[in-house]
């Protein structure tokens, strides 16, 4: 904060002021922001539900469309801003407990905790190859991941990110363009990518490992 002189009053008077620090908590940060995505939900889904119905009255489409549409849109809106809020309160939690000092959700790490690496050493004939693995999350999601892959559950967006799912879509995206440039994911046909990608051999190498730690 800065002050200067008023001459006439030789008094300080402010004339320039850091903006205020909002408290961080977890009423406005979390509770708050599922309110307002509840209520984005209702609108989008009402303003689809009258766009619908609007068509399928001149278009004389079955009634049960309008329902349907507002259902489907509700959920598909609610789910996209509920997966940013449970993204932006674990950035909160990880705020408060650096601000605390303290574990508070009980992972044995204080603050936001490091990226989870692996280290991958490949022989072959010619000597070794080491390279490094960045999972981009904490270990605790990377070893849900590799028990999930080993289970059979594929590797797609649809199964991993979303509503009460572990991963963001940037966090996925980063995660599977890391795993095929280091090798352990390939592309099931390289000229059709909406196929989806598949472990390679060292992928499930090291998933299976993950798995069992």
């Amino acid at each position: 904060m800065k002050f200067e002189r008023n001459g006439a009053f030789n008094q300080p008077f402010v004339v320039y002021q850091e903006p205020a620090k909002r408290k961080v908590t977890l009423e406005s940060d979390a509770w708050l922001p599922a309110m307002q995505a509840l209520l984005i939900a209702s609108g989008w889904a009402i303003v689809a539900a009258l766009a619908v119905g609007i068509l399928a009255y001149f278009a004389h489409w079955p009634w049960w469309v309008i329902p349907a549409v507002l259902l489907a849109t509700f959920a598909v809106t609610f789910a996209s801003h509920v997966t940013s809020i449970i993204q932006e309160r674990r950035e909160l939690l990880w705020k408060l407990e650096t601000q605390e000092g303290r574990d508070l959700d009980g992972d044995g790490v204080v603050g936001k905790p490091e990226p989870f690496t692996v280290e991958l050493v490949t022989k072959h004939a010619g000597g070794q190859r080491m390279q490094f693995i960045e999972f981009g999350v904490e270990e605790e999601r990377a070893r849900m991941l590799a028990k999930g892959l080993v289970a059979g559950r594929p590797f797609s967006e649809s199964e991993w990110t979303g509503g009460g799912r572990p991963f963001s879509r940037r966090e996925f995206r980063e995660l599977r363009t890391e795993l095929l440039e280091r090798g352990l994911l390939e592309w099931r046909n390289p000229r059709a990518p909406a196929q989806g990608v598949e472990l390679t051999a060292p992928g499930r190498h090291v998933m299976q490992r993950l798995a069992q730690e």
